[in-house]
């Protein structure tokens, strides 16, 4: 016996969706847009998920400005900073050095010819002046560049880093976006996305951080 099934019409369509938007946010440390101010004029605030704002010293919305991506923060060199404390363990990416492996990336304009050893990145103790951390202009006396100088010390007061500074001079007074990648006491510096040609090497030494 045979039976004779129905035909059916079926209809099939496709749509390529588009993949979700990933959150730029996702692994980071902390990311400072530097691009507002609280309400009470008190911080600005950090975007990544465990939020560890920053707090104005000397600053407020008057110190909002145009930057190179929407607005940033702009400084006078000799009284105005931002501060956090990361020794409550609220975010356990902080102290950054604590981590053998770390990336430090910003926008940055700024004359390093024209100013001694500003600090534009800093990690430090609340406890002692000793142990530190810093990325600046130049430290020279004279005969300034616009080179990034690095200076690292211990808690036993050891220059481990004693102002090493790039090759390539992006502190020129123009925007340029700087990353700075420490693989284990291996330094190397991008500068606009290029890898500069110079290379530090230090051995990591004990700090005991709680600020940047």
């Amino acid at each position: 016996m045979m039976k004779t099934l129905p035909a059916h019409l079926l209809a099939f369509s496709a749509m390529l969706l588009p993949a979700p938007a990933q959150d730029i946010r996702a692994g980071l440390v902390s990311y400072w847009p530097l691009d507002e101010v609280s309400v009470d004029g008190l911080t600005t605030p950090d975007k990544a998920p465990l939020h560890t704002d920053l707090t104005l010293l000397n600053m407020s919305a008057a110190n909002v400005v145009t930057g190179m991506r929407g607005n940033g923060m702009s400084f006078d060199g000799a009284s105005q900073l931002m501060f956090a404390d990361t020794s409550t363990g609220a975010n356990p990416g902080l102290p950054l050095q604590n981590n053998v492996r770390k990336t430090i990336c910003l926008w940055i304009k700024a004359d390093g010819s024209a100013q001694q050893d500003k600090r534009f990145f800093a990690e430090a103790s609340m406890a002692t002046n000793t142990p530190m951390f810093n990325m600046g202009t130049d430290s020279a006396a004279s005969g300034r560049t616009g080179k990034i100088d690095i200076y690292v010390r211990s808690d036993a007061n050891a220059a481990t880093v004693n102002h090493a500074k790039s090759v390539g001079t992006p502190l020129d007074n123009t925007w340029h976006h700087l990353a700075l990648t420490d693989d284990n006491g291996v330094v190397r510096y991008y500068i606009d996305g290029v890898l500069d040609a110079a290379v530090l090497t230090y051995t990591r030494p004990v700090m005991t951080l709680s600020t940047l």
